[in-house]
């Protein structure tokens, strides 16, 4: 009788993915082939990993500051899943000048956006997708957005 994807096409939207390599068929089960790990280290190793499902609060955040010198690399993620299990990353380095100013960064250690702390603690939890916050909303949509990777 032959294969039904090969003879009448994918019976099922999860064929379809299958066929199209984005999840791959495994004792009849489908399973997601999740992404690798490309972006390199974190440019303020280690990484500082806070597991919660509420928004950080100040404490979160100065707690964080205060197990590195010099910038902190934050993993945002929710309490419950694998260990392994990534996150939302935020590279951070507080301005040298002594004003309440952090720089925020990216994975190749490009400067981003300098931010209040708490225009940064806003920033983290929309970004999380915790708290809806309009001005880092405009900030995404008028300046991040449209940075590129020279």
């Amino acid at each position: 009788m032959g294969s039904r994807i090969a003879r009448n096409g994918p019976s099922s939207y999860w064929e379809c993915l299958v066929i199209k390599g984005i999840v791959r068929s495994s004792w009849g089960a489908y399973h997601r082939v999740m992404a690798k790990n490309t972006i390199g280290p974190a440019p303020f190793p280690p990484v500082v990993t806070i597991d919660t499902d509420a928004p950080l609060t100040v404490a979160d955040l100065k707690t964080a500051f205060d197990q590195r010198d010099g910038g902190v690399s934050i993993c945002v993620r929710y309490a419950s899943g694998h260990e392994k299990r990534g996150g939302y990353f935020f590279h951070i380095r507080p301005l040298a000048n002594g004003q309440e100013l952090y720089s925020l960064f990216d994975f190749e250690k490009r400067h981003l956006v300098d931010v209040e702390f708490d225009a940064l603690l806003r920033f983290i939890n929309h970004s999380t997708g915790r708290v809806f916050d309009q001005a880092t909303f405009d900030l995404c949509a008028t300046e991040l957005n449209f940075l590129t990777d020279d």
